[in-house]
């Protein structure tokens, strides 16, 4: 497709949001349920007729929980016999996802990290493999690399085996089980992203660190839309996804970088995620953590920050 087919610098990004996912938007202000995300801030179009409407659908924190489990006790609801009911897990959250994509052409789905390598026997007794299977079948379109994505060797186990399908250690006893339709696992229908996790020799991203997904924008034309994926810091030096041979980058100077390659690409509409990712900022001023002020920097620079709000859905647990 020509650059005269795409969508230039004065048309925006409109973001939905629903149960699972809240859009929180750059410049010029934030964005609730059926208000404009600006792309940026020379980005407005008086003509309606010429808004891109992008749904977020973001999940984070799976952890393999497939199915409803009982966390914290913040999943456990009241129904209208007055039972308690413990919901969640992946029969929920496709059902969610089935409503909210309805009628929306340009829904992303995606992860923001630590989808396994959890707690549940189920999952972490087959090596992860049946919530690859179950996201895969979900559509999900790609994640961040968080935490728990590198608990065991990178890149055998995450790239090799995960993304790519190759044998783990012993077939049928330490991975590569049959799935749900008795086919050998396959791998991932999805890609990995991080822009600040490298190999500590090098400097290099050990995965791609941002992806671009082209949405459709009315009469043949398509918009960029880019996502810079962030990991949270102490991972390559945590209790479980410790790994010597990698490093980290500085998150700001991080999404500095990429958004100007973004930008210098013709991509206007940025999103930037990861799990507890924004948590792990520290505010160079008082030297503490400070969420909220990573947001508002992002906002500055005109990228988008979603964080999930709905942990129904994902039963998981952040960190």
């Amino acid at each position: 497709m020509s650059h005269g087919d795409d969508i230039g610098r004065r048309n925006f990004l409109r973001a939905g949001t629903g149960a699972i996912t809240s859009a929180l938007v750059g410049a010029p202000g934030w964005a609730g349920v059926g208000q404009h995300a600006y792309a940026s801030a020379n980005a407005i179009e008086p003509n309606p007729d010429r808004h891109v409407e992008v749904q977020l659908l973001n999940i984070t924190d799976l952890h393999g929980y497939l199915q409803s489990a009982e966390v914290g006790g913040y999943n456990v609801l009241t129904d209208h016999a007055g039972d308690q009911v413990v919901v969640g897990g992946v029969g929920y959250l496709a059902a969610h996802l089935k409503r909210l994509r309805a009628g929306r052409k340009n829904s992303i789905f995606f992860a923001s990290g630590d989808n396994f390598s959890g707690w549940t026997f189920e999952a972490d007794s087959l090596a992860n493999e049946p919530t690859v299977e179950v996201l895969n079948k979900l559509g999900l379109q790609f994640s961040t690399v968080g935490n728990h994505e590198l608990d065991q060797r990178f890149p055998e186990y995450l790239i090799d085996h995960i993304e790519k399908g190759k044998p783990y250690g012993v077939p049928g006893l330490d991975g590569s089980f049959t799935d749900s339709t008795g086919k050998r696992f396959g791998g991932a229908n999805f890609p990995f992203y991080t822009s600040n996790i490298v190999y500590a020799d090098s400097g290099l991203s050990i995965v791609p660190p941002y992806s671009i997904v082209w949405v459709e924008a009315g009469k043949g034309r398509r918009l960029p839309v880019g996502f810079i994926h962030l990991t949270v810091l102490g991972t390559v030096t945590g209790s479980t996804s410790y790994q010597p041979h990698l490093g980290e980058l500085d998150q700001i100077a991080t999404v500095n970088t990429y958004a100007a390659e973004l930008k210098a690409r013709g991509v206007n509409a940025i999103v930037a995620d990861g799990t507890s990712a924004f948590t792990s900022f520290t505010d160079p001023v008082r030297g503490e953590r400070d969420r909220e002020g990573f947001i508002r920097y992002l906002r500055q620079r005109q990228v988008i920050a979603p964080l999930p709000l709905n942990r129904v859905t994902a039963v998981g647990q952040s960190g």
